[in-house]
């Protein structure tokens, strides 16, 4: 500790997890490590009340716990050790954890300002807000810890797994609902292949639109990518660090610092409240997935450590705001049907009875299939025009025009639950805007035969806008413009991993 107290303290906790984030990052495609910090049961933990440590703090030891190769979660300070009579291994090196505090204990005084006793003589104690203070301890890994007994990873029976499950989707299902609510969040299921947020540029109001959960492996990837959204719709609440990358001071544009950013304060909020209402991200598939693509971020360059940094703070920030909207419910509780009418506790269950019936309907069912059908139909017409999906299913292709990259992708608008209806971006923005002079939306309803239409309206519209783009930069015009329509049918415009990360969106394309 000699070295720390030469130095900011707040900098050196922020060197720290800086450092445990890049592990993360860097490691996220290893089992051990997946599995180390998605199952609640072998979490980091405090070895005293066996509570998991939060956000950062988890982060860090599951790090050092990864780096050491620990099978032991279990963390204690000195004198928590001393207090249950056991010793710290000579050698042992310890991890600093932290956290801020606004709540103080002090000695109560009166009105008058005096000291108030209690019937023994000792001045009675009450706690007060203040100023946030930085709070930090030392704790060893239970592997250092002489006298304590070995770890045993608990043996849960199949049906208690399965009812910590419900109480985890219930939960989940009321943060969801209530959070949509209080901010007037629309959030729909859609048979789609992404999930992503949208926001108005006043950031007063947002949608949300998700897979329907049935398209998910399982449960748990459904619901870690519902927290992703979540977390980006935060933005909302104007909760981010506000900076020159900040969502309020620049556009999110795919593949930019700010998007990379964004992408990760989302990721890790989403890792966060999984993990406190104990949800097994190890489960899917998407996270995993949503990591590697944040490490080609960093490893590319658009990810310092000073946004590490920030996005560790705002991720931390939005998993807080999301969580005061999780209800205090038990495993008693969901399971006494009573209990649930009066708590609503029973989400989850709801939520599925309601899709089933929805899918029930020989109406509904002919309309999904026929969706589902027409989207296939347009990617593989827009495939013999020079697109092709990627592994997540977007349609996008880049070019470059005037010395500068165009990435254009194929959107589809929330508010058209039964039909057919897309539109264009260039560079993560709508081009159906007077300023471009073109209009990109298109909707086809339940005709496959408009779906030809509408593969070749796509690419009429991007020649066009290209040309309007030529056109607006008289150098490159006679050079360009005479040659345009033969490079849009050549390999030139090519597919080149536009896709945003399988739970991200137009904030992000998520």
């Amino acid at each position: 500790m000699a070295n720390y107290q030469k130095r900011d303290m707040g900098q050196v906790v922020d060197d720290i997890q800086v450092k445990a984030l890049k592990t993360l990052i860097e490691n996220a495609d290893s089992q051990d490590w997946r599995e180390m910090w998605a199952t609640r049961d072998i979490m980091q933990q405090n070895g005293h009340s066996h509570k998991p440590y939060r956000g950062a703090n988890q982060i860090v030891l599951t790090a050092n716990a990864f780096d050491r190769e620990s099978k032991d979660p279990r963390w204690l300070t000195f004198k928590q050790a001393q207090e249950e009579g056991l010793s710290i291994r000579k050698g042992a090196k310890s991890e600093i954890i932290s956290f801020y505090t606004s709540l103080y204990q002090v000695d109560k005084k009166d009105k008058n300002g005096n000291l108030v006793f209690d019937a023994n003589g000792k001045v009675e104690k009450e706690i007060v807000k203040g100023k946030p203070t930085l709070r930090y301890f030392n704790v060893f890994n239970g592997e250092d810890v002489v006298g304590i007994k070995p770890f045993q990873t608990p043996n849960h029976s199949p049906e208690e797994l399965t009812e910590q499950r419900k109480v985890a989707f219930a939960r989940a299902e009321a943060l969801i609902n209530d959070w949509s609510k209080d901010k007037n969040l629309t959030i729909r299921e859609f048979p789609n292949k992404d999930a992503f947020f949208q926001f108005d540029k006043e950031f007063s109001k947002g949608a949300i639109l998700l897979p329907v959960r049935t398209q998910f492996d399982n449960l748990e990837a459904f619901y870690t990518t519902a927290f992703h959204e979540l977390a980006h719709s935060t933005v909302l609440n104007g909760i981010r660090t506000k900076d020159e990358l900040s969502p309020e001071n620049t556009k999110l544009t795919f593949g930019s610092k700010a998007y990379a950013r964004e992408e990760l304060v989302a990721e890790l909020s989403a890792l966060y409240i999984a993990q406190e209402l104990g949800i097994n991200t190890n489960k899917s598939d998407l996270n995993k997935a949503s990591f590697a693509y944040i490490k080609d971020y960093y490893e590319g360059g658009q990810l310092t450590d000073k946004d590490l940094s920030i996005a560790l703070k705002d991720a931390q920030r939005a998993a807080n705001t999301l969580l005061q909207y999780v209800p205090e419910l038990t495993l008693e509780n969901v399971l006494s049907a009573e209990a649930e009418k009066v708590k609503q506790a029973d989400l989850t269950a709801k939520a599925e009875e309601k899709l089933s019936q929805e899918l029930a309907q020989p109406e509904q069912t002919a309309k999904i299939s026929k969706l589902a059908e027409n989207y296939a139909l347009l990617e593989k017409e827009l495939s013999s025009n020079g697109w092709s999906p990627n592994a997540q299913g977007e349609i996008s292709f880049v070019t470059k025009e005037n010395g500068e990259d165009y990435a254009y992708k194929i959107e589809r608008e929330i508010n058209s639950p039964n039909a057919m209806s897309i539109f264009v971006t260039r560079n993560g923005e709508r081009i159906d805007t007077p300023k471009d002079n073109i209009h990109a939306t298109i909707t086809a309803y339940q005709d496959s035969n408009l779906v030809q239409l509408m593969a070749e309206n796509i690419v009429n519209h991007i020649g066009k806008d290209l040309a309007e783009l030529n056109a607006s930069n008289p150098k490159y015009v006679e050079e360009r413009v005479e040659t345009l329509r033969d490079n849009l049918e050549n390999d030139r415009l090519s597919v080149s991993g536009l896709a945003a990360m399988s739970s991200n969106s137009p904030l992000s394309e998520e």
